[in-house]
């Protein structure tokens, strides 16, 4: 009780250390901003100067800030307006403040392709995320900091240490890569290791704003700023933080008991006719009593396979700047430690970047970044988890094998029913692991020869290391005499290793010059430039088993030859471009935008390898207009945008005959070529609104767009009578469209000492195909299928009709069957329970004609909402995000609620189907059945869901207390992700991405589960 009374003290001591120090020598100040109008000013920022204590006028310009210096300086900034800084005495309580309007804050610019122009000129599709906007949550993964913060479609692949998230800007258009291009500092190609490096994120979404990339910008184009020197002393940073991580959705697993009990319901299943069974019928393993049970273990290998993770991740930046040069100097580190067992990653980078300006019209920037990641993992495969049998220990010292891991004996296993291993075993004697080593570098030069014109240059290299290795230790499968062999059903006497290196370097070369000239009322812009690129990529990779002697000597050249195999290949790649802008803007009311750019790769055949990609948009700010007389609002812009952008993200030499040389010495060809393969085209029309009142307080922006892909590469199958290569082969005949609406929302205000900002978005979009060649359809796996006017990778299967229930309406529909076609009726092994099919063209039987679309793996609708508040010097972001009207193929599910072979299972199972129990939608138990294996609409289950996806409380502390302590900020901060999901889906977690386009949406049992996280930070600056 003691040691609870002294806690509960030292937090109340500490709570009022905080309030006292916002309270010393406090003075409540009052007044009204206006403009030189003589209007109130909503939303203008008051600031103790100093300090992180300010508030924001209200709706009739008013304010109240309470000052914890009484003779302190107050500081009034207001976009479009001149910042004021007022000092305040001890007389001076109510003030009345009049802003100058700014015309260089009203020249406000945004980063473009290949330049900056004035936000106010914009009449593309672009999304502009700043540092408040980005850095509420503790991440360092780019795109998951934008999830929820813009209309597009975030998601993370899979709670994998190390694994990233995918992004998709206004639906998919192709069945290759579909990832949008990431631009780094105007540079393709840069890493970007140190999110806290981060300044802001530019979102060209449409034609207009994007095809200026011409190049892979067909998905869209991410372009981020990252922070630079400053004039001023010497800035050092640092941003930590810990994370708590435990997985999410994890399954209730049955005991021993449990696990006995349902093998003898499943076998009830399976034999309606014969009553309880016997000793006769299933192994005495099954018939111990309730006490012998007790004196087994009880494992339960969910808790034994995943735990709590560890992730915390540090960095630090030195920044500084002079008249003539300037430098930014960081270095980051983190280190994830995954739920699951044997999971981790590991990385370090280091980044420089120094400026020169030598003279006033040359500048010089050097920027080099080197990174070193590792990541361990066991692919997480859930069938080893649900194959271990409760009934087994963890570990045991008596195992023969000398492992040390449970196992059962020969006189145990000869009583069950079981040919299932030890998990952790199978886990701890793979050594998998994956490593990345990157060097990058750029020189940039600017030249400024008069006055509007600048010429700029890039030179960048990149090399990059990547190697895999897996090894498995000889005793692995060694458990038993019954255990199984998790390797590919080879037969392991060795140590075994399969080693790959891919090594790949590439240059960029571009130089390009803008010019931008204000005559009058005609603000003329233009640019033109050059690119090209050269690339190499190497790759070996070796297999061997069988006589590799020690387990820290691992090489394949020890094994025996005939038991080894290796590879090595080298390929390389080239492309030239040619791009340019005009921009047009007359008295800030008339836009215009037009871009080209041509492309030219040899990925495709000589004569197909050049395309033309141009886009035009014009705006009309109507705000600006003489005629325009609604006072409060400040911006009106209707912009319209068309163009056409390229996709060549396709493997490489898809026009070329590739061979193989086989073991008897004759070569084999390995695909079917066609030298008329070219680029994907993708034309996007756009029209959009963008709104602003109160002096942006409030804001809003909506578009509409109508996204079509045509020439999509797709495979299809070659005729029959055609024997040379492959069976299928690549051409360009995909049509895909996507039509949809954007919306995005935001206030800001505030109340006394109370600022707040709310934002929210939304998207719609609909996905549809519109031409798949000569094929009826494109196969995507066992459950996708692509077909015109469906979604890509639709769902298709059959339509459950609820379950049969007795024998005599099975007999009755057979007994019709066998008579017209002369098969039964539903040619699987049914009985009672089991999942009844729809004969969708009423022919009385059930054949693959009865498969239809049965799901769609797309969101309909992507959304998020954001709430930033302040109040003194705290902090509080809430970030939702989800997703509506989209399916999900839960294959889990005839795991996870029946009983598959040997297999455990979950108390679901005591749900389904029984003579005694007719009302349930769950089939019956037994091994998966024909219909529980077929696709059908019974495992497609609703995947939307609603997430608090991130909720975080900080603190700054005042300046008065950080001088003290020589620092210039200090900041800490608790939150907690993925905090709250609301959603139908009975899997670990509905937010996953599939493999690759052609199969989304299918939740198997490889998915590594997200986690929940309790995140604990630190921002220091001295």
């Amino acid at each position: 009780m003691k040691k609870y009374l002294k806690i509960k003290l030292l937090i109340l001591i500490f709570l009022t250390g905080i309030q006292y120090m916002n309270a010393q020598g406090t003075t409540v100040v009052n007044g009204t901003v206006i403009s030189d109008q003589n209007e109130p000013l909503i939303g203008v920022t008051v600031t103790e100067a100093g300090t992180t204590n300010g508030v924001i006028t209200d709706i009739n310009g008013k304010f109240s800030i309470t000052l914890r210096n009484a003779t302190g300086n107050l500081t009034f900034s207001y976009v479009g307006y001149t910042t004021q800084t007022i000092a305040v005495n001890n007389q001076s309580k109510n003030l009345k403040v009049v802003l100058i309007e700014d015309s260089k804050q009203l020249e406000e610019v945004i980063v473009v392709g290949y330049g900056v122009q004035k936000k106010a000129n914009v009449s593309g599709s672009i999304t502009s995320l700043g540092t408040r906007d980005l850095h509420t949550m503790a991440t360092n993964d780019a795109s998951q900091a934008l999830q929820g913060k813009a209309p597009v479609y975030v998601s993370r692949k899979s709670g994998l240490p190390g694994e990233g998230s995918s992004v998709y800007m206004r639906g998919v258009g192709t069945l290759n890569n579909a990832a949008p291009l990431w631009i780094i500092d105007g540079v393709p190609g840069m890493p970007l290791d140190n999110f806290n490096e981060v300044e802001s994120i530019q979102l060209l979404k449409d034609a207009a704003s994007a095809a200026i990339y011409g190049i892979e910008a067909a998905n869209g184009v991410v372009l981020v700023t990252t922070k630079k020197g400053a004039k001023g002393k010497i800035a050092v940073n640092y941003n930590g933080y810990v994370k708590v991580n435990h997985a999410l959705g994890l399954p209730e697993m049955l005991g021993t008991q449990g696990y006995i009990d349902m093998y003898k319901a499943r076998w009830m299943s399976n034999n309606p006719d014969k009553g309880e069974p016997t000793t006769n019928d299933i192994k005495s393993f099954y018939f111990l009593t309730p006490n012998e049970v007790s004196q087994l273990p009880n494992t339960d290998w969910i808790d034994v396979m995943f735990g709590t993770g560890i992730e915390h991740s540090h960095s630090i930046d030195i920044s500084g700047a002079s008249d003539r040069s300037s430098y930014f100097l960081s270095a980051m580190y983190e280190n994830d430690e995954g739920t699951y067992v044997d999971t981790n990653y590991k990385k370090w980078a280091i980044k420089a970047r120094f400026e020169q300006t030598p003279l006033k019209w040359l500048k010089f920037s050097q920027t080099v970044n080197f990174s070193h990641s590792k990541r361990k993992h066991n692919a997480l495969n859930w069938e080893y988890i649900l194959r271990a049998n409760p009934a087994m220990n963890v570990y045991d010292d008596t195992n023969p094998m000398g492992t040390g891991y449970g196992y059962f004996t020969d006189e145990f296993a000869g009583t069950i029913d079981w040919q299932g291993g030890n998990p952790l075993e199978s886990a701890d004697l793979k050594d998998h692991w994956e490593k990345w080593n990157v060097a990058w570098g750029n020189l940039q030069v600017v030249i400024t020869p008069i006055k509007g014109l600048v010429w700029t240059t890039n030179l960048t290299g990149t090399l990059n290391n990547h190697a895999t290795s897996k090894f498995l230790y000889s005793t692995f499968g060694g458990i038993s005499t019954n255990s199984i062999d998790f390797v590919e059903g080879k037969n392991i006497q060795g140590h075994q290793l399969d080693y790959s290196h891919n090594q790949s370097t590439s240059y960029l070369l571009n130089t390009y010059v803008n010019y931008n000239k204000l005559i009058g009322k005609h603000d003329l812009g233009a640019m033109v430039g050059f690119e090209v690129r050269e690339s190499r990529n190497d790759d070996a990779s070796g297999y061997a088993e069988w006589g590799i002697p020690a387990q820290d000597l691992r090489s394949t050249a020890l094994a025996d030859p005939k038991y080894r195999d290796g590879t090595n290949a080298w390929a390389t790649g080239s492309s030239y471009s040619i791009f340019g802008r005009v921009t047009y803007a007359y008295d800030n009311r008339y836009l215009l935008t037009a871009n080209f750019r041509n492309d030219a790769s040899d990925i495709f055949a000589p004569g197909k390898r050049s395309a033309f990609f141009p886009s035009v948009s014009i705006g009309w700010n109507i705000a600006n207009e003489k005629f325009f007389k609604m006072e409060k609002i400040n911006d009106l812009k209707l912009r319209f945008g068309i163009g056409e952008i390229g996709n060549n993200s396709i493997d490489k030499n898809w026009w070329r005959q590739e061979y193989k040389l086989q073991t008897n010495g004759t070569w084999l060809a390995q695909k079917t070529p066609n030298k008329d393969v070219t680029w994907e085209k993708t034309r996007i029309t756009n029209i959009g609104i963008d709104l602003g009142a109160w002096n942006n307080a409030f804001t809003a922006t909506i578009d509409l767009y109508n996204k079509e892909t045509r020439d999509a590469l797709i495979e299809q199958k070659m005729p029959s009578h055609i024997g040379v290569g492959s069976s299928t082969y690549k051409l360009n005949k995909g049509e895909i469209s996507n039509k949809g609406i954007e919306l995005a929302l935001s206030y800001r205000g505030s109340i006394n000492h109370f600022n707040y900002l709310v934002s929210g978005n939304i998207s719609y979009n609909k996905n549809k195909v519109l031409n798949t060649g000569n094929a009826s359809y494109l196969s995507g796996g066992s459950f996708n299928r692509t077909f015109v006017d469906g979604p890509v990778a639709a769902f298709w299967g059959y339509v459950a009709d609820g379950l049969y229930q007795t024998q005599a309406e099975i007999d009755a529909l057979n007994a019709i069957s066998m008579e017209k076609w002369g098969v039964a009726y539903d040619a699987g092994n049914i009985g009672p329970g089991d999942i009844k099919f729809k004969d969708l063209n009423g022919d009385g039987r059930i054949n693959d004609e009865d498969m239809t679309s049965i799901g769609n793996p797309w969101p309909t609708y992507v959304y998020g909402f954001n709430v930033n508040l302040e109040y003194k010097g705290f902090e509080f972001n809430m970030n939702w995000q989800g997703v509506a009207d989209r399916d999900i193929y839960n294959n889990t599910k005839q795991c996870l609620e029946n009983m598959n072979a040997d297999w455990n299972s979950t108390p679901d199972v005591w749900n389904a189907w029984t003579p005694n129990n007719p009302h349930t939608s769950q089939p019956r138990l037994g091994n998966a059945t024909h219909n529980y294996q077929l696709p059908n609409s019974y495992m497609v289950e609703d995947g939307s869901y609603l997430r608090l996806k991130n909720i975080q409380l900080g603190y700054n502390f005042n300046k008065s207390v950080v001088s003290k302590m020589k620092l210039s900020k200090l900041k800490i901060y608790v939150g907690v992700e993925n905090a709250l999901t609301f959603t139908k889906f009975k899997g670990f977690d509905p937010e996953f991405i599939g493999n690759n386009n052609a199969e989304q949406g299918v939740y198997n049992l490889t998915q590594y589960p997200q986690s929940r996280s309790i995140s604990f930070g630190l921002n220091v600056g001295f």
